[in-house]
Formats: C-alpha cells, structure tokens, sequence
C-alpha cells in the first residue's frame, strides 16, 4: 500500500472495487517494479521473522525465498489470496491476506 502511496484501508477498497495493483500503479504514476520489489520486500521480511520465531525452519524458508521468484506477486498474492508460498505464512499470521 505504501508504495503505491495508499493506506492499506484505501489500497484495500480499490481491490473490492475490482481494481489491480496494476491499475492502481498506472492511476498513480508508480513503476511497477518498484511496487513488486516492495511486496517482495514484505514477504522476504515476514519469512525471517517466521524463522526467528522458530515457526519455520531455515531450509522451509529458503524454499519459501525461491518461490517467491517464480510467483508474479501482484497478480497471485495481492488480490486473490491463492499465493501458494504464503499459504503456510498467513494461517500463522506472518502475512497479511491482501498486501
């Protein structure tokens, strides 16, 4: 939300109302790749956190930090809550359900 210069409550509104994160960054003048590096960011931040909380391992993690380069975050972790890699993180409260 930050990066898009939103509150998470304004940037969360915009996906009710069926708007991408990409849509959004257009509206804006924001670079995509600024907004997908933050979300890395967050995610890479919350995997650690997990693993310094011994909620995850280090090898669990490291394969979590992978699969986050293969996944385009915007589209599958942003708006539909199917972000395979962050599934185990956010029943654990580590990721929020909508970046």
């Amino acid at each position: 939300a930050a990066a898009l210069g939103m509150s998470l409550a304004e940037l969360e509104a915009a996906f009710v109302k069926g708007h991408t994160v990409q849509e959004l960054a257009e509206a804006r003048g924001c670079d995509l790749s600024r907004i997908r590096a933050a979300v890395k960011e967050v995610h890479c931040a919350r995997i650690e956190r997990a693993v310094k909380e011994g909620d995850l391992t280090r090898e669990q993690a490291d394969r979590l930090l992978q699969e986050l380069d293969s996944l385009n975050l915007l589209s599958d972790c942003s708006n539909n809550n199917s972000c395979p890699a962050a599934r185990p993180l956010k029943q654990r409260g580590y990721i929020a359900h909508r970046v």
